[in-house]
């Protein structure tokens, strides 16, 4: 993977020094107010270094990135075709007025600026988790299955499963409508947004098998029954890391090792303590 250096900012290169920033390639004078002149470096810094701006600063570096890292092979081009048929889908008969709704000439121009970069992020954290997967173990994933039903139907549910009854056939009579968790298998880790009672009751299971007690919902009116059917960590390896790109903290952790990697520079030393407020994992 070839190694890069990006200077974000270029009106100044001005590496090394405590003092060293970028300045407006001009003073121009923007506009005027009863009489008092506005001039372009009057606003510069504060433009500079406004929470927006950096942001913007963090997209543009990551885009350059993930261009020059991730190959656009037939893997690539077939997970952009896939990316696009699932963006069709969703958006249905309104995908050509969606698209002209958010700026977008064609379907081209969507696919070259939105989800090739999807797919080039995707790619990435891929593989570098991937190549940490030994260490993301610790996250416990594994697949389960999750039923929730009333509170007061709880320990019947369970007689019922422990019994041989399917979560299927439970979740027609007993599952709750408005629910997530119907019976499907899933795949959860310790990072997964769910009911802490019963993450923690599948978590804590060292084989598979059904949980042996009705887990409380936070919400007090439901429960949850549920059984652990898979932990196989390594089998589990490409599901589990799907789940873990979609998981904002830690694709953050992760493209912040892509660019230390690197060798992400910035050569203005504002807009470098403005990183390490906000994106402290990218410039380590």
């Amino acid at each position: 993977m070839k190694k890069l250096s990006f200077l974000l900012i270029a009106l100044l290169a001005l590496a090394g020094c405590a003092s060293s920033g970028i300045e407006p390639v001009s003073n121009e004078l923007l506009f005027s107010i009863n009489g008092k002149e506005i001039k372009e470096a009057d606003i510069f810094d504060a433009m500079k270094l406004s929470s927006g701006s950096v942001g913007i600063v963090q997209d543009k570096a990551q885009k350059m990135l993930l261009k020059e890292i991730v190959e656009e092979d037939e893997a690539f081009d077939k997970k952009v075709q896939e990316v696009l048929q699932e963006a069709k889908d969703l958006m249905g008969d309104n995908f050509e007025l969606t698209l002209k709704q958010n700026g977008f000439e064609n379907e081209d121009e969507y696919v070259e600026k939105i989800i090739k970069d999807i797919v080039r992020q995707s790619f990435a954290l891929t593989k570098v988790m991937g190549d940490d997967y030994e260490a993301l173990k610790s996250k416990r994933p594994r697949k389960v299955k999750v039923l929730e039903v009333k509170a007061t139907d709880g320990k019947k549910v369970l007689e019922l499963l422990k019994a041989g009854e399917s979560f299927e056939t439970l979740d027609k009579e007993y599952g709750q409508d408005t629910s997530y968790y119907h019976g499907d298998e899933i795949l959860v880790s310790e990072i997964s947004d769910m009911d802490t009672s019963i993450l923690n009751a599948l978590l804590g299971k060292e084989e598979t098998g059904i949980v042996e007690s009705v887990q409380a919902s936070s919400k007090g009116e439901t429960a949850y029954v549920g059984e652990v059917t898979n932990i196989d960590e390594d089998a589990l390896k490409d599901e589990a890391i799907e789940s873990f790109i979609n998981n904002s903290k830690l694709t953050k952790e992760y493209m912040g090792r892509l660019f230390v990697e690197h060798n992400f520079k910035l050569y203005d030393q504002d807009l470098y303590d403005a990183y390490l407020q906000n994106y402290p994992e990218f410039i380590k």
